[in-house]
């Protein structure tokens, strides 16, 4: 996933995934752990789910860091963060991690407390405290390249009304494709696969999905 933005107090979260044209994946589903999210049915975890304690964890790659096919799968460290309580809990857990033992990310866990984030670039660990305001995290987040003209392009469509997201995340840019929020760049089979918008208002949850691009996908409610 590469365009996560977050906003807490009250929760609002809206990403779109940016993925290899033909790698398989599931719409999102209640998996037997009890967490919603949607499957990479290549590796078998996931790039972002909600959980029933009201946490969300999402996760993008890291633009230029290291790629080692040998490596535990970045959707694993999803899985495994959704089976805790709170977003503090998550950070405790992720502060022990091995960076070397998966490639570069940028792991961002939210609740209605907390909006906190952990990055690798597949050798080092960070850590960071989001705040409470709206945070767009990409794959060119913390030190990782310049995503400067896709966050100025978010702040502005920003709007707290989930109706008027779905018209963030479908932005194109034809002189810089990849830094648009909807990506199609079909010559290196890579583009936005689907995208999400998630509220949680007294103590429920609410995701729409885009199984596709959001420019042409309608976004359905997720039971």
């Amino acid at each position: 996933m590469c365009t996560l933005v977050v906003s807490a107090q009250p929760l609002i979260v809206v990403a779109n995934r940016d993925e290899s044209l033909g790698r398989p994946s599931r719409p999102p589903f209640q998996w037997d752990e009890g967490f919603l999210a949607p499957r990479d049915e290549l590796a078998g975890g996931t790039w972002l789910g909600v959980n029933p304690h009201g946490v969300f964890v999402g996760i993008t790659n890291r633009y230029q860091a290291m790629l080692d096919a040998k490596r535990a799968s970045r959707g694993e460290l999803v899985v495994r963060a959704l089976g805790l309580t709170s977003a503090r809990a998550i950070h405790d857990a992720m502060r022990a991690i091995e960076p070397k033992a998966y490639n570069g990310f940028h792991l961002v866990y939210a609740d209605e407390r907390d909006v906190l984030a952990t990055a690798a670039d597949g050798i080092t660990l960070a850590q960071f405290t989001l705040g409470s305001g709206v945070v767009a995290i990409t794959e060119r987040s913390f030190g990782a390249g310049d995503d400067s003209k896709r966050i100025a392009r978010i702040m502005k469509r920003w709007d707290r009304d989930p109706a008027k997201l779905s018209t963030l995340l479908a932005e194109h840019d034809e002189e810089d494709p990849l830094s648009a929020t909807c990506v199609h760049a079909p010559s290196v089979d890579y583009g936005t696969r689907s995208a999400m918008i998630l509220t949680r208002e007294h103590g429920a949850w609410k995701m729409s999905w885009a199984d596709g691009p959001p420019c042409t996908t309608p976004f359905r409610p997720v039971p």
